[in-house]
């Protein structure tokens, strides 16, 4: 426990007090891959398990240490694919602040990585020269619907589990997808974009405001591209559906037709070529039934996860197995 009121002139007062105290309350509850049980929902957003890997290495005691040390293994690998948003629904996501918690986790784990940490609870663990050595588990928990697979092609991320988040995240070369999932409402509303499930078997997963609605999915990283196989049941053709994909890219062309962030032009309707363009690298959108898509450029900092657009894939109006692909250019 703290004893002394400042550190390193960093007033701790006691809201800032309580948090730093608050993991050695109880004993670390971790998942089978090592990620962090965090709050009544259990899901390990990725900013509060940096920072809980932090301040259980703080502890001393060997449970908190080697829980510390797991836990950190299970975040580098996602914290390297920029896989800021799993599990974090978009109106709780602040960039810079999960961006801070990762680079203190990094430096605390030996990398090279520059800190300029701004909230009264990054200061104090950057004053404390915290040390981890990580411990690399599984890139897989059921439990959890978690899976992760890295290739030099890119890098794909899925969280079937969780509640108004999306099921994961894509990366194709500099190409990012900071989330993806489905939805089921107006495009304008974020509350009805992702997924609501508890639990998650063999893939499956239900969307938010659909409960009657259950989508599978099977990605396979592949030498140029991520395939991904879908299954959908429960779907009413009278209820139109998106797959919603949020881009972190430079350009997007439909149909040869260019479009860039921060601007007020938009697509709505069929398109055949959908490409993306971002530090002079392409990745191409294909998908086995005919594609509508909706594409909205995006201011990129500040909302919907730091993304320059939204690609609106409209799902097939019945249920059935289909499969699409993020293709490298």
């Amino acid at each position: 426990m703290l004893n002394a009121p400042h550190v390193n002139d960093i007033k701790i007062d006691e809201k800032l007090r309580s948090i730093i105290e608050g993991p050695y309350r109880e004993f670390p509850l971790l998942y089978a891959s090592g990620a962090a049980k965090i709050g009544k929902d259990r899901w390990p957003r990725i900013r509060q398990c940096c920072e809980l890997a932090l301040l259980w290495s703080l502890q001393g005691k060997a449970d908190f240490l080697s829980s510390a040390a797991k836990l950190a293994g299970w975040l580098i690998p996602i914290i390297e694919e920029k896989f800021f948003a799993l599990w974090t629904c978009e109106t709780e996501y602040q960039a810079d602040a999960v961006v801070q918690a990762c680079s203190l986790l990094l430096k605390a784990c030996g990398r090279d990585v520059e800190v300029s940490p701004k909230l009264p609870l990054h200061q104090y663990l950057f004053s404390q020269n915290v040390s981890i050595i990580p411990e690399f588990g599984a890139s897989e928990d059921r439990e959890i619907g978690y899976w992760l697979s890295r290739a030099d092609i890119g890098a794909v991320a899925l969280t079937l589990c969780g509640r108004k988040c999306g099921m994961g995240a894509i990366r194709i070369g500099e190409i990012e997808i900071a989330s993806f999932g489905p939805q089921t409402g107006s495009l304008n509303e974020t509350s009805s974009f992702g997924i609501q499930t508890n639990y998650s078997t063999d893939g499956w997963c239900c969307p938010v405001g659909a409960k009657e609605v259950w989508f599978q999915i099977r990605p396979e990283v592949q030498q140029n591209c991520i395939h991904f196989r879908w299954n959908q049941v429960g779907i009413d053709p009278k209820k139109k559906m998106y797959l919603n994909f949020y881009v972190l890219a430079d350009e997007c062309r439909l149909d040869f037709k260019s479009f860039k962030p921060r601007s007020l032009a938009k697509f709505s309707g069929r398109a055949d070529s959908i490409v993306f363009r971002r530090v002079g690298e392409l990745a191409a959108f294909q998908a086995s039934w005919p594609i509508e898509v909706d594409l909205i450029p995006l201011a990129g900092e500040g909302c919907f996860w730091g993304a320059s657009f939204l690609l609106a894939v409209a799902l097939p109006p019945y249920d059935g197995n289909f499969v699409f692909q993020w293709v490298a250019k």
